[in-house]
């Protein structure tokens, strides 16, 4: 067991709808599909609290969750926050849980950019550490009522949008959606511009109606006043938490004090070549092909 991570019998205590006898079933029914790995009891926790209690859910939730690992290694493989190359990365975006919970008791992720060249930013990378911060902080804390995320689009421009590739987003979308044991309650994304307006229309057709309807625009950060604690967020958005870079640096230290946990997390994939029955198609799944570059702009 890593240090520092969430006691299981707690998650028992915590939620009369989470049943110990529930969690077997998904044990039992794990060690029969040759071509899944066996997650951890805190893991089965999450997807069944993800999906409501729901065993079935839950059970197509896991396929999914395993699938795309196995299929997406740009986003599940070279985890390794020690990596120079994911150092990089980790100094060019704030990806983070904020110190200070809403009033409803839900952790916080903040996104945004600290290094503004568009020749730094990496899509994949980016979409990378966020899995990696929410997973890891999934297995610290436990299970939560629900996620806030917070997107601060002030300095992304053009210029990064021509850099990001229309594949990963349908494929990040996707494992989003369908199988990462989060209960997403609202984004706000704050600063919108015009590049903003198009990346989220272009967005649009890989995102399911009731996802969509929880996103929030707002021109300014201003419009986050009332809906998240000034002492959630960093100075430079007007809140009390520290600065951009502190918090950074804070999350960061944590990813690396964990590294061990990202090793092993990147072999729990599925092995299609064990799976008794039909063999899921990535292609079928994921489709389309391309990247921002081939698109025109008005």
């Amino acid at each position: 067991m890593y240090p520092s991570f969430a006691d299981v019998e707690l998650e028992y205590e915590k939620d009369v709808q989470l049943k110990r006898e529930d969690v077997k079933y998904l044990k039992d029914w794990i060690n029969k599909q040759n071509h899944l790995p066996k997650p951890t009891e805190m893991k089965l926790i999450h997807f069944l609290h993800s999906n409501g209690f729901n065993i079935e859910l839950a059970k197509k939730s896991i396929e999914n969750y395993y699938f795309s690992r196995s299929h997406c290694p740009e986003f599940f493989s070279k985890r390794n926050p020690k990596d120079e190359h994911l150092k990089s990365h980790l100094h060019t975006n704030l990806i983070t849980i904020l110190p200070v919970r809403t009033k409803e008791n839900y952790p916080i992720l903040l996104t945004k950019l600290i290094d503004i060249a568009p020749e730094k930013y990496d899509l994949n990378e980016a979409l990378k550490i966020i899995d990696m911060v929410v997973s890891l902080i999934q297995m610290q804390i436990g299970t939560t009522p629900g996620q806030v995320m917070i997107m601060d689009a002030k300095d992304f421009s053009l210029g990064h949008l021509l850099r990001c590739n229309i594949v990963s987003l349908k494929k990040y979308l996707f494992f989003v959606q369908e199988a990462s044991p989060i209960t997403l309650k609202t984004v706000h994304i704050v600063n919108v511009s015009t590049v903003t307006e198009r990346f989220s229309s272009l967005a649009r057709p890989f995102i399911k109606k009731n996802v969509y309807d929880a996103i929030v625009f707002h021109k300014t950060v201003d419009g986050l006043d009332g809906i998240i604690p000034k002492e959630a967020l960093p100075l430079e958005m007007g809140g009390t938490a520290g600065t951009c870079k502190e918090l950074q640096n804070e999350m960061i230290k944590n990813l690396q004090d964990h590294f061990q946990y990202f090793l092993d997390e990147e072999k729990d994939i599925a092995d299609e070549s064990k799976r008794i029955g039909a063999v899921k198609n990535a292609s079928e799944t994921f489709g389309v092909e391309g990247s921002f570059k081939k698109l025109e702009f008005d």
